[in-house]
Order: C-alpha cells, then sequence, then structure tokens
C-alpha cells in the first residue's frame, strides 16, 4: 500500500511542477486542482486518476490546445 501512495505522491508533485510551468503561481495551480475542468467533464481534476491528469497536462504542454 505504501508504494502505491509513493507512486501516487510521486504523480503529484509532478503534475504540479507541470501545472506551475504553465500557470506561473502555485496559487493558480492549487485553484486548478479544485476547480472544473471540461477535460475532464466539469469535474474537479483532484478527483480524477493522477496517471489520466497527467496525460491531459502533458498533452497541453505539447500543444494541444
Amino acid at each position: 500500500m505504501e508504494q502505491a501512495e509513493s507512486i501516487q505522491s510521486k504523480l503529484k508533485l509532478e503534475n504540479d511542477t507541470l501545472l506551475f510551468a504553465m500557470l506561473g503561481s502555485k496559487e493558480l495551480v492549487e485553484k486548478w486542482w479544485h476547480s472544473p475542468n471540461k477535460g475532464f467533464d466539469n469535474a474537479h481534476p483532484a478527483d480524477i486518476d493522477p496517471k489520466k491528469v497527467q496525460a491531459y497536462l502533458i498533452s497541453k504542454a505539447y500543444g494541444e490546445w
């Protein structure tokens, strides 16, 4: 179980790093996690599997807007 939590924590940190690069502030990163997102059918990204969030963020980082 600890390994799964460690992986989740690592993904969250990686996702936060991508978001910070795109948004430019910790406040906006935190807001992003807890706001409805069209990419997730208006669900909050915090409620989505971190692997799916990471795939979404990477696609956006590479220009898929």
